[in-house]
């Protein structure tokens, strides 16, 4: 047996760095996707994986049941165009021997990793129907259930797989199927809606909307956490994780929003009460949006009452909700270097509650006067041009309002085109829980 050499062992890293290089790639593929099909863009993708990691041949194949028996349905396939490589494909993989072995190992989340010497006579008489040298099959199972797998396959070299190639296979069966399913449960979701509400151009647009702007973050999540799983800890690295931080934090945002709508709607939506100390609430918040401001090199000044009590009584995750949507939208319209000021004070007050005015001032791009009363109505954008430019989905003010006036408050802006908004509301909270009196 040839010992390793350096040169070899640097071939080796060098394979494996181009192969991480390529799963990048692909993954900056298939999160944009705006003018291509999404059959376009897979195909695209899969070329580059094949390439980097020399196989002839990718294909997808789905758990069934038909008739009572397990069965693996093609859904996706690619080719590299190569003399010799016979165009024969299957619908549905035989229930034979060869097929039954396979699905069982691959039942048990086990990969295959096979090559010409290493088939039986059932095996090597079906691989040959083909013309394959080398397969690897890499199992799929989401949400805790079998989905089905992905096939590697070189027709031109007889090969066994390296753990490092089939950790990198892995991976990519794992991003590629992810990304099939979301597109499924977008093209699903899009057509369950026009047909359940076919009048309303408002929600269809919305649906449209949303359903790439929830893709587009969660795509990035699952691809770059499991490049990060095979890199060290280098910059690259680090810019990984900063995308997934702000990707995570971004759908999260955009899924509460969605529920919220969705709670108002049947009337789910509600208030609850507890003790919270406003500064820290506050603290909390300037954590939350620090990262947004800090890359588009923006000021945030602010400025909060200090006659306002220690402890109040109120919904603190609602307050805080309202505050974050408003900061967010601050810099979200308002270009690198602009300024932003948050203020807080203490509007009025009796015996038993407290009234806060809490005003959020930009010198962003500003909204135009005719359209400052249409923002806070759900599935609004003052320009739909704009989320070409500023994602979102016009739902983080009008949940904004129903929140303000919930807490028995107001919401309005003042607002000059060109030169910047100034957004203020008023919620009223209490001093005491709401249920104890003084006497008490």
């Amino acid at each position: 047996m040839r010992e390793l050499t350096k040169n070899d062992t640097a071939d080796a890293a060098g394979q494996r760095a181009a192969i991480v290089n390529a799963l990048n790639k692909a993954i900056e593929k298939l999160c944009s996707h705006a003018e291509e099909t999404f059959g376009e863009v897979i195909t695209d993708a899969l070329r580059t994986i094949a390439d980097a990691m020399n196989v002839n041949r990718i294909v997808f194949y789905r758990h069934v049941e038909v008739d009572g028996e397990d069965r693996l349905k093609q859904t996706y396939r690619w080719d590299k165009a190569i003399n010799g490589l016979t165009e024969k494909s299957l619908d549905f993989l035989p229930n034979n021997q060869a097929i039954a072995g396979w699905l069982k190992t691959l039942r048990q989340n086990v990969s295959v990793n096979q090559q010409l010497c290493d088939w039986s006579s059932d095996e090597l008489e079906f691989m040959n129907q083909f013309g394959i040298k080398s397969v690897f099959m890499a199992p799929i199972f989401t949400h805790g259930k079998f989905w089905g797998c992905v096939i590697f396959q070189d027709h031109i070299n007889e090969r066994f797989f390296s753990e490092d190639y089939a950790e990198l296979m892995r991976s990519a069966a794992f991003l590629f199927v992810n990304a099939i399913i979301r597109a499924e449960m977008e093209r699903e979701t899009i057509t369950a809606l026009f047909e359940a509400q076919e009048a309303n151009c408002a929600k269809s647009e919305f649906l449209s909307r949303m359903s790439h702007e929830i893709l587009t973050p969660m795509n990035v999540i699952m691809g770059m956490t499991h490049i990060l799983k095979m890199s060290g800890g280098s910059d690259e690295t680090k810019k990984y994780l900063e995308e997934i931080d702000a990707a995570s934090r971004y759908l999260l945002r955009l899924i509460n929003d969605l529920l919220d709508i969705s709670g108002k709607n049947n009337s789910a939506f509600t208030i609850a009460s507890s003790v919270f100390d406003f500064n820290k609430i506050f603290r909390e918040i300037l954590k939350d949006v620090s990262c947004d401001v800090m890359k588009k090199r923006q000021t945030l000044n602010f400025g909060i009452d200090p006659s306002i009590p220690m402890l109040l009584f109120g919904d603190k995750k609602r307050l805080a909700q309202v505050i974050t949507n408003l900061l967010t939208n601050a810099s979200k319209f308002t270009p690198e270097n602009g300024k932003i000021h948050f203020s807080a004070y203490v509007l009025s007050k009796d015996n038993e509650t407290i009234t806060l005015q809490i005003e959020i001032t930009d010198n962003g791009i500003g909204i135009p006067k005719e359209k400052q009363n249409e923002i806070f109505s759900a599935f609004d954008l003052v320009d739909v041009s704009l989320t070409s430019k500023y994602s979102g989905a016009g739902l983080g003010l009008p949940i904004s309002k129903l929140i303000v006036e919930m807490m028995g408050g107001k919401i309005w802006v003042d607002s000059e085109h060109g030169k910047g908004s100034k957004f203020t509301f008023t919620c009223k909270l209490h001093k005491r829980p709401p249920a104890v009196t003084g006497n008490s």
